[in-house]
């Protein structure tokens, strides 16, 4: 990334349908609304502010400023009953002491990075390496493990939505460049939730986010995710070796 370029990393339309039978209303009973609530804290007291997106038909959603994450994705059924079909923690401090990534921003680089190194316009850089001989979802204190601001929340025109924003350092576990990071979570009256995510740089640096969402359409605790069925209508696909890293 370019000094002052933005670039924007977008989900939008491609990070989560869910699709529930619902009544269809009328444009005067979309409801879309986001509430800010309070998630608890950490163990030095550090508050963690959290926004519920709700919409007419029923789907909710909550976020939480640590990680900027996804902490419940609950949706209704044919039946009408509500239950949650994203894996996440209760307590925010559990996001920390067992952090399996649980619907969080990963960054500053998701994925792995072999032995820790990458080389720029000439540079070689070292990262932290939390993933054996590798680093791993950005290093040990990355994205996930910082409690972002929560800047603007809105429900109008159908969409509740709420955007978080983190400043990451010159030098942040080894990455080149201050970085500001932006992701709006929005949920729409077709029961669309969408991720944007955007980043701007004061000098050339790598990044690469995603979400590090767990699903189970059964609900949480239900069945086994063993008997879902995915299937990705791509043309192709990366291969990893035996370390999970991409060649």
């Amino acid at each position: 990334m370019k000094s002052d370029d933005m670039k924007r990393f977008s989900w939008r339309r491609i990070c989560c349908f869910v699709c529930v039978a619902a009544v269809t209303l009328g444009d005067d009973a979309m409801a879309a609304t986001a509430t800010r609530e309070n998630f608890g804290t950490l163990a030095d007291a550090t508050p963690i502010p959290a926004v519920l997106l709700s919409n007419a038909h029923g789907m909710q959603v909550r976020v939480i400023a640590l990680g900027a994450a996804l902490q419940t994705v609950s949706v209704p059924d044919r039946q009408g009953k509500s239950e949650n079909i994203l894996l996440g923690y209760p307590h925010a401090s559990r996001y920390l002491e067992k952090p399996q990534f649980f619907g969080v921003t990963v960054g500053r680089y998701a994925n792995r990075i072999a032995k820790g190194r990458f080389v720029l316009d000439g540079r070689a850089y070292q990262l932290p390496l939390n993933d054996k001989t590798n680093s791993l979802h950005g290093g040990d204190r990355s994205l996930d493990k910082v409690v972002w601001s929560i800047d603007k929340i809105s429900g109008n025109g159908g969409i509740a939505a709420v955007t978080l924003s983190y400043a990451s350092p010159d030098g942040d576990m080894g990455y080149p460049g201050k970085v500001t990071f932006a992701a709006t979570y929005s949920l729409d009256e077709h029961n669309r939730l969408s991720i944007d995510y955007r980043a701007k740089t004061d000098k050339p640096t790598i990044v690469n986010l995603t979400n590090h969402a767990y699903w189970n359409l059964s609900g949480e605790g239900a069945g086994s995710v063993m008997e879902h069925l995915l299937a990705i209508p791509a043309d192709a696909y990366l291969p990893t070796d035996a370390g999970s890293m991409i060649w």
